[in-house]
């Protein structure tokens, strides 16, 4: 359906997760908005009572840290159909990327309001594209860090433990390793 792994890999190769964007705040509303409705009354005391708070935010967290801004939306997108959930998070949880959900009813992790939550997926991103250090102190609150090094600071142990995925299609394969995901992305 979707031809080989090979064509899709290349097709997501050109996607680097690190980066400028292109895209706008004005050209994330207007797709998100032919296509879904905002719950705002999820997210109007999280901080963002609209759809164009929500995506400002979204690039403004993606740009703080250099990730693109046009691959966080896609993976919000994605992993949350469209801010309307279905699977194990809620959407009060405010995890746009699905961090700590594996499966079998685990909610994964939950942050205060959609800045913390979209922070902390940016920040998941760039630990997997990049080894420079974080920007923004450290919301990533995944346990990965503290049990493979115990200790409670991710900022030395980030380019270690990550890192190896500066485009798309790598972080794809190691990340959520199917052939219909860079597709649905990008």
């Amino acid at each position: 359906m979707y031809g080989p792994w090979s064509a899709v890999k290349a097709k997501a190769a050109a996607h680097e997760i690190m980066g400028t964007s292109s895209v706008t705040v004005d050209q994330m509303v207007s797709y998100y908005n032919k296509r879904y409705t905002f719950p705002a009354d999820t997210y109007r005391d999280k901080g963002a009572d609209s759809a164009e708070a929500f995506f400002k935010i979204l690039k403004e967290e993606a740009e703080a840290e250099g990730v693109r801004a046009d691959v966080l939306f896609a993976q919000v997108m994605l992993e949350t159909g469209g801010l309307t959930f279905g699977g194990d998070v809620q959407a009060s949880q405010c995890n746009f990327g699905g961090l700590g959900a594996v499966g079998g009813g685990a909610a994964g992790e939950t942050y205060a309001d959609v800045r913390t939550g979209l922070r902390a997926q940016v920040q998941h991103l760039k630990a997997y594209a990049s080894t420079e250090g974080l920007n923004n102190a450290c919301v990533d609150t995944l346990t990965l860090f503290q049990e493979i090094f115990n200790t409670s600071s991710s900022e030395d142990v980030i380019p270690v433990i990550f890192a190896f995925a500066s485009v798309f299609a790598d972080f794809v394969e190691e990340y959520a390793p199917t052939p219909c995901l860079p597709l649905f992305v990008l």
